[in-house]
């Protein structure tokens, strides 16, 4: 953003962009005109005429266009592979400080947003705070200084969370059953439901084993609905559930008291029941670490990467420095940066990027 105009940053592969040329983006199937061509160098920038193929540069003027597409000319679309997003693994609460700060944040997220798909944004239901999910204790502390610099935003930021998620190490079987006079009608449901591990990164998935004659089938999408929604606010721990089958065993209404609030409330009561029964793990993030030390701190650097739960998997010697790969639970890592630097007498370096959730150890 510079002076309330909009940057959009982009890589040309071929051809030639000049300033004022239409553009067209495949994946909105809208055109967009070039205003301005700006080559950065930290906080200068340079106007371009022209930028070619291999250059990296700034766009003004360009209104739908976000993250991960593609522009081309009108004449051959194309698009190209879209940028990966990747999955928030912390979290923190921000709340203005003021009422014309509250103002002036939503129109700020909403362009933080739209610039960095590794960013989300939601709101909690219970607290009414605003929660900022990212990459890391960096990604956020970028954002929230961009915040209050480019957005003159002042905010109160809560402590970094971990981002858990929970699943199931074996399989779990129950019944909800809803019984109950409301409003002077009766309400009943019975849903049976089993639940078991899928491999991981294969996400949940729902089976209705009920025949199309069944009395109960017409409720089917709507038990579907229910244990998705289950998942989603994790209904052991809390946390969002993964990997996880969820197969309906069998169903039972009462003739005219079969309503959906009833089969809802039955299909989320037997979900909770199940996997509670089912062995229920909670995952944590786990980061893939690079540091780089000197050689003579390379000893203390492994041991406290140890004590941090950490597994070192490489160590590589370049020349006076030693490079640590290995994998590490985020939640041991904060602060990690100082420690480093008291370790290493202020020369060390890291890297944090996510790799995969694990079973939490204890």
């Amino acid at each position: 953003m510079m002076h309330g105009q909009r940057l959009t940053y982009v890589r040309l592969y071929s051809g030639t962009l000049k300033v004022g040329q239409d553009v067209y983006n495949p994946i909105k199937q809208v055109s967009e005109k070039v205003g301005r061509i700006l080559r950065m160098h930290a906080h200068k920038r340079e106007p371009l005429d022209e930028a070619r193929a291999g250059q990296i540069v700034a766009l003004v003027g360009l209104k739908a266009t976000t993250t991960g597409d593609t522009l081309c000319s009108p004449e051959q679309p194309i698009i190209l592979e879209p940028i990966s997003s990747y999955v928030p693994v912390i979290s923190l609460a921000i709340e203005p400080e003021t009422r014309d700060d509250q103002e002036r944040l939503g129109p700020a997220l909403t362009r933080l947003a739209e610039e960095d798909p590794s960013l989300r944004i939601h709101t909690d239901e219970d607290t009414g705070q605003t929660l900022l999910s990212g990459m890391g204790e960096l990604h956020l502390e970028v954002v929230l200084h961009r915040l209050e610099r480019e957005f003159h935003t002042r905010l109160r930021a809560g402590r970094p969370q971990v981002v858990y998620r929970e699943t199931v190490g074996g399989s779990g079987e129950a019944t909800g059953v809803f019984d109950r006079e409301l409003a002077g009608k009766h309400h009943f449901a019975q849903v049976t439901l089993k639940v078991s591990p899928r491999a991981a990164g294969a996400g949940n998935f729902f089976l209705s084993h009920l025949p199309e004659d069944h009395p109960a089938h017409q409720f089917v999408p709507v038990i579907s609905q229910a244990v998705a929604e289950g998942l989603d606010g994790g209904p052991v721990h809390g946390y969002p559930a993964v990997d996880v089958m969820v197969e309906l065993v069998d169903a039972a209404t009462r003739e005219g008291q079969g309503t959906e609030m009833a089969f809802r409330v039955a299909a989320m009561t037997a979900l909770k029941q199940a996997m509670s029964q089912a062995q229920p793990q909670v995952l944590e993030p786990i980061m893939k670490v690079e540091i780089i030390t000197p050689e003579e701190f390379t000893g203390e650097v492994m041991g406290d990467l140890h004590a941090r739960k950490g597994k070192t998997e490489q160590l590589l010697a370049k020349g006076p420095v030693r490079l640590i790969s290995g994998h590490a639970p985020l939640a041991r890592m904060f602060g990690y940066a100082t420690t480093l630097r008291s370790l290493t007498q202020g020369r060390g370096t890291f890297t944090l990027q996510f790799d995969h959730f694990g079973k939490m150890e204890k």
